[in-house]
Order: structure tokens, then sequence, then C-alpha cells
């Protein structure tokens, strides 16, 4: 069941895109939690951009009517709007953190990680990653060279990754 003031998570953005001549917006998850993507009208973003966790659905219903002049979002369009919202994992509630705990649970169970960002920050071929590191590697002044005129030892005293 969906809460009565149901709460957008504060990691779902809103992307405007166009399609078929038209303004939609796409709503995805910053943190990648959920790789969902909803493509949704303005009037969706509008109800969206109201799920504070504070609001009721009916004071949602009430101010899209005074800042519209009078358009009444019927009960059963906002309660699928929230359905499909929720089924996305955009709003916080049990559905989301069942599934949160569940991909925690996953994690924790793993033996190794697997790379979060092979094929975007770098290739997920690992011959090409393999190749790349190599010419990194390779082209590299020698720590001697580096430290040349630098106080302090020629090796790194640490990495962040």
């Amino acid at each position: 069941m969906i809460d009565p003031r149901p709460c957008l998570r504060p990691e779902v953005d809103a992307v405007p895109t166009e399609h078929n001549g038209e303004t939609v917006f796409v709503l995805h998850d910053r943190s990648g939690i959920t790789e969902a993507r909803l493509a949704v009208s303005p009037l969706v973003v509008y109800i969206a951009s109201q799920l504070d966790g504070r609001t009721s659905i009916l004071q949602i219903q009430e101010k899209c009517k005074e800042e519209t002049g009078g358009m009444q979002l019927a009960l059963a369009d906002v309660e699928q709007v929230l359905e499909s919202l929720d089924e996305s994992l955009f709003l916080q509630g049990p559905r989301f953190e069942d599934y949160l705990q569940q991909v925690e649970r996953e994690f924790f169970a793993e033996e190794a990680r697997a790379p979060s960002s092979a094929g975007r920050a770098y290739s997920d071929d690992a011959e090409e990653l393999h190749a790349a590191l190599e010419g990194m590697i390779l082209s590299a002044p020698a720590p001697e060279e580096a430290a040349e005129g630098a106080p302090g030892p020629a090796f790194p005293r640490g990495l962040i990754a």
C-alpha cells in the first residue's frame, strides 16, 4: 500500500526531452540503485514534485486545481501515477526498502565486485582495458624523473580509487 502522504526519493531526477514534437520528462535514479526509466508528461512531473512526504493526495489534488485554474485530477489518475512511481522504485516506502535490502544482501554475498563503471568510464573489453592501462603505465615518467625537484620520496603515498 502506498503511503497516503507519499514521498519521492531525493535521488530521482526528471530530464526533459522531445518525443513526437512534445516535451516529456524521463525520470531516473541518479544514485543508480534502480536502472528504471519512466517517460512522463509535465503533469506527472508536477504531481511528483508535490510528493514531499507531508502533502496528502487530497492536498495535491486541491493544489493542482488552484494552480491550473480549475483542472480536477481524478483520484484514480493520481493513484495510477503513484503506483507507476512506486513500481519504478522512485517512491520511498516498503517496496523500495525491500528492494534496497535485497541489493545490499546480494552485494555483501558476492565474492568479487563487478566493475560498476565498465563500458562507461573505461572499456568493458578486457583486452582493450589491459592495452589502455599498459599504455598509461609505459608512458608515465619513471619515479626518479617524476620526483626531480619534488620534496619527499618518489613513490605514491596513497591512491584514491
